[in-house]
């Protein structure tokens, strides 16, 4: 696999398209181990920690599944196209006439759980604020966001007005 070091996408991102493309295509069967990442990361003359990330990539749309200490397996092909990102979805529906926005419709803080400190890196009972937004093309809804953020990798005064929105709009 021939990755381009001139190309401004990030080398994992290049690897996950091109992996994508290999499973879309049908290169690799669903139950099919695909190559290890020590061999990936060789083939490609690129780190394991970058294989690791477009192999991340892959599980996160359902493309693989890691059995750690076996291996990466294809799953069933199933989704035909990554899903984009908000700032792809934002240059995709806005037009001179219609605009992306987002409206907050809620914000808190909490205390984490198991599953959310576990999801967050942090631990149970750390302090979190929960960031809903609805996001819009023009007039239409098109997504409902839900942020998670740690108040500890926040600005202090980012906590303090997310607070005072909170109160504001109960």
């Amino acid at each position: 696999m021939m990755l381009n070091t001139n190309n401004p996408t990030p080398l994992y991102k290049q690897l996950y398209h091109q992996l994508r493309k290999q499973l879309k295509n049908g290169d690799y069967q669903a139950g099919e181990k695909l190559p290890s990442v020590r061999d990936l990361a060789a083939d490609c003359g690129i780190s394991r920690l970058t294989v690791r990330r477009a192999i991340g990539l892959l599980e996160r749309d359902g493309c693989v599944h890691v059995q750690h200490g076996s291996g990466v397996f294809v799953l069933p092909f199933h989704n035909p196209d990554p899903p984009v990102s908000r700032k792809e979805l934002a240059a995709l529906l806005a037009t001179d006439e219609d605009v992306a926005e987002s409206r907050t419709i809620c914000v808190n803080t909490v205390v984490a759980d198991e599953a959310l400190a576990k999801s967050l890196c942090i631990h149970p009972g750390a302090k979190v604020i929960r960031l809903e937004r609805i996001r819009f093309a023009g007039d239409t809804p098109v997504s409902l966001d839900v942020s998670w953020l740690p108040t500890d990798l926040c600005m202090d005064d980012v906590v303090d007005a997310l607070d005072m929105h909170a109160r504001a709009t109960d």
